[in-house]
């Protein structure tokens, strides 16, 4: 296992939780591939990337070319605001949805911007328990439905 800590600036990845800030990447071999793991301020993130060993040349190859022909001169910025919530309760998917909808548009608002989310997705978080729902939508479930079955958790992003 190596640990590469960057000396002079943070760097940011997107993981189960959202976007966190990086200080590091740690990388080992595991079989025939080499894992890749940011490092954040508790220690190594719950995310990583996995590269068969025949491919790293190629990969590092790669980051050489892009360091080299430097940064595009315009770029998308997009944001993912979401909930993890039981999908077997539609009435607390529904109230999921209307709260992505009015946090984006507080924050479109707030800014005063033209850009609004388009698209709400729900995809499957194979690492999510019933621990990560909020506990606002724990309570809005409780209040206002029966008991959600099934144990599947879908984590939901707005997407600008």
């Amino acid at each position: 296992m190596a640990e590469i800590i960057f000396k002079n600036s943070t760097s940011s990845y997107l993981g189960r939780n959202g976007i966190g800030r990086c200080y590091g990447v740690e990388s080992l071999k595991t079989g025939n591939n080499l894992t890749l793991s940011p490092i954040n301020s508790k220690g190594t993130a719950k995310c990583w990337m996995e590269i068969p060993l025949d491919e790293v040349p190629a990969l590092i190859d790669g980051i050489k070319t892009a360091v080299a022909e430097g940064t595009t001169p315009l770029v998308r910025v997009e944001f993912n605001i979401g909930y993890t919530v039981d999908p077997s309760n539609p009435e607390a998917v529904e109230y999921a949805k209307g709260t992505i909808m009015d946090d984006i548009v507080d924050l479109v608002i707030r800014r005063g911007e033209d850009a609004i989310a388009n698209e709400i997705t729900m995809t499957p978080d194979p690492f999510a328990t019933s621990d990560d729902i909020p506990e606002f939508i724990d309570e809005y479930v409780r209040e206002n439905t029966a008991e959600g079955e099934g144990d599947e958790i879908v984590y939901m992003t707005a997407q600008e």
